[in-house]
């Protein structure tokens, strides 16, 4: 295979990147437990509860861009593995309060470290400007495809 970015798909180096980020998160995060889906949600759900925001499975649904049914499954995984407790609502006996754990917190503090020395890697070399410039490409590439991120 060439590496020569003139010959070479862009749609190649996606899929590489996003199976490579995929694979070496799940390896990353494997001794927590936790799984790098499961992470990310557990993170939505910490920096929600954060801002005051009532954690739905419907919001969950549009931050983590995955169906009802896929929340769902995270969600009884992280409860079962003791990083969250879902409640019945007193207001509302439809509704799920969701609260952290300690264990969810300190594990996601550990997950955030990993995160972030994945997003080091992906950006090594890259001067500023150009980080800049990657930031711009990737969110215009999200928006073509239905997704806005902020």
């Amino acid at each position: 295979m060439s590496t020569d970015h003139k010959t070479t798909s862009l749609e190649l180096y996606i899929r590489i990147l996003f199976y490579h980020i995929r694979y070496s998160t799940e390896q990353e995060t494997g001794p927590f437990d936790i799984t790098s889906q499961q992470g990310r949600l557990l993170e939505i759900i910490i920096e929600g509860l954060a801002c005051g925001k009532a954690i739905t499975r419907k919001y969950l649904e549009k931050t983590m861009f995955i169906k009802g049914s896929s929340v769902t499954s995270l969600l009884n995984a992280l409860e079962k593995k003791g990083f969250i407790k879902r409640n019945v609502s007193d207001d509302d006996a439809r509704a799920l309060n969701i609260t952290v754990t300690r264990k969810g917190e300190q594990t996601m503090e550990q997950i955030r470290i990993l995160f972030a020395e994945q997003e080091e890697r992906i950006l090594a070399g890259m001067t500023g400007e150009e980080v800049a410039l990657f930031h711009k490409f990737l969110d215009r590439a999200c928006k073509n495809v239905g997704i806005d991120l902020k």
